[in-house]
């Protein structure tokens, strides 16, 4: 496999060939699936499941709230069972009982706590993600007792996934200042469009980024996994890789007006409503401002000439993987759904957008930086299909901006074509590269930083089909000379 030239990593396919291979042997098996409907291609998946077991004797569970149609897929073989309310009852007592007892005292009136644990799990209708949300609303410090004796009893004021959501919402907003319920909005959109989940370092850099200026270390959110949680009223968790993640996917419904019987937040000017247009261009220019201002408009190793660990360039700069890899799927998705009319009034932030293009662009110095960064962390820079998109970007009143960012991005696109070309294999070999005479001299883009140090001078017309016989090296290592060959025609 080392010395091969087949493919690394195994394709959906492969995976399905070798499951059912497996299968096959194993006689009598289980598969299980948890959480089907957090699945972004549910359909997908349960064909494939169904593909891979046909013949076999395995048994399939699916785990699911209940709104997906599987007996398209599976018929009369389907067996469907429904959680009643008592189903997971006991289950949910115990979880609940110690929480509790955590906060004997803190709660007003004289009922004990089995009488407490009690209600709340009569009220859950057998939703676990609701007695683990309304405890985490009971412990919220902001609280006073009579209020969180009211939050159990009231069977009207909680009732229902969504009324809890709006009710932890309103408590986070009404008990911080403007400055932190805005991190929190942030926070939120950042999550709702991460291209991959961010893990808590990059997402501590995000969220500082300033508009006009490079982050601080005053700009950081202190102690930022316990007041990540903390601030977000439950909303949110961290992973063991420490990726941030919504607690459950019917979180990212409710705030982006798409659950299924939810009554969302929807509304042009509700505080929590994540419009994921918006929310895109923003996570855009975010990357780029972090490119921009915090990353020195230099080689990443230092200089030009030596060469770094990934991972040392990784701890020093936390956020430029992702800044380098994901701004223009941000640019994309962004402009895609502008122009499905997805977005009420996006013009601000598609602005601040452009012109964190143009800066970028303008400075040679910075697209060599993310050219370099680009190759460092292993994929080569792309703009994906921008010089496109950006055309279909329609706003009478940036009609200007957009013209002259489309022109810059697609002069970019022919360099990145070019340099994919013929210098791909030295990039990944060596990013610093780019900063060097040799790739600058021939390549004479307006996109990359000038040089000096070197010069080309072809004696003949054309370098077309030319066959190389021999070069040598100045013995001051400045001038190299080359001595090809035309065959004939």
């Amino acid at each position: 496999m080392n010395t091969g030239t087949g493919q690394v990593t195994a394709t959906e396919s492969d995976i399905s060939s070798v499951l059912r291979i497996c299968l096959h042997k194993l006689g009598i098996s289980f598969l299980i699936f948890d959480g089907l409907d957090e699945c972004l291609d549910w359909k997908g998946l349960v064909t494939s499941i169904c593909e891979a077991t046909v013949g076999t004797q395995c048994k399939i569970i699916l785990i699911t709230r209940p709104h997906l149609a599987l007996s398209e897929n599976f018929g009369h073989d389907l067996y469907h069972i429904n959680l009643d309310v008592l189903s997971n009852h006991d289950d949910i007592r115990l979880f609940l009982l110690p929480e509790v007892d955590a906060l004997r005292g803190h709660i007003a009136g004289h009922q004990s706590e089995p009488e407490i644990v009690n209600e709340i799990t009569n009220r859950a209708n057998s939703m676990f993600l609701w007695a683990k949300l309304m405890v985490r609303y009971l412990q919220s410090p902001t609280l006073t007792p009579q209020e969180r004796l009211e939050a159990i009893c009231d069977m009207n004021l909680l009732e229902g996934l969504d009324k809890l959501y709006m009710r932890i919402l309103e408590n986070v907003r009404e008990h911080l200042p403007q400055r932190q319920w805005i991190k929190v909005q942030k926070i939120f959109q950042w999550i709702a469009v991460a291209s991959y989940p961010l893990r808590t370092p990059e997402l501590q850099i995000a969220l500082a980024v300033q508009q006009s200026r490079g982050a601080t270390k005053d700009d950081l959110i202190p102690d930022f996994e316990a007041s990540l949680v903390q601030i977000c009223g439950a909303f949110v968790e961290i992973k063991e890789d420490l990726t941030v993640h919504f607690i459950h996917l019917s979180v990212l419904e409710f705030l982006t007006d798409r659950a299924p019987g939810m009554c969302s937040p929807y509304v042009s000017n509700s505080p929590f409503h994540v419009d994921l247009c918006s929310a895109s261009f923003f996570a855009a220019t975010t990357c780029l401002r972090y490119i921009i201002y915090d990353v020195p408009h230099k080689p990443l190793r230092g200089s030009s000439s030596t060469t770094g660990e990934t991972q040392t360039i990784e701890l020093r700069y936390p956020f430029l993987k992702y800044a380098s890899q994901c701004w223009p799927w941000h640019t994309r998705e962004g402009i895609s759904l502008f122009c499905n009319g997805a977005a009420p009034k996006p013009n601000e932030s598609i602005a601040s957008h452009l012109e964190a293009l143009y800066m970028m662009f303008s400075i040679k110095e910075i697209v060599t930086l993310w050219i370099e960064a680009s190759y460092t962390f292993g994929f080569p820079p792309s703009l994906l299909d921008l010089p496109f998109q950006m055309t279909r970007l329609k706003i009478p009143r940036l009609t200007a901006e957009t013209s002259l960012v489309s022109e810059k991005l697609k002069t970019l696109s022919t360099c990145l074509l070019e340099l994919h070309q013929h210098w791909l294999n030295v990039l990944f070999e060596n990013p610093s590269e780019i900063w060097l005479p040799s790739i600058n001299a021939f390549m004479k883009s307006e996109c990359l930083i000038g040089t000096t140090e070197a010069k080309i001078h072809i004696l003949a017309s054309v370098d077309d089909d030319a066959i190389l016989i021999a070069s040598q090296e100045s013995s001051n290592g400045k001038e190299i000379g080359m001595i090809k060959v035309w065959p004939s025609r």
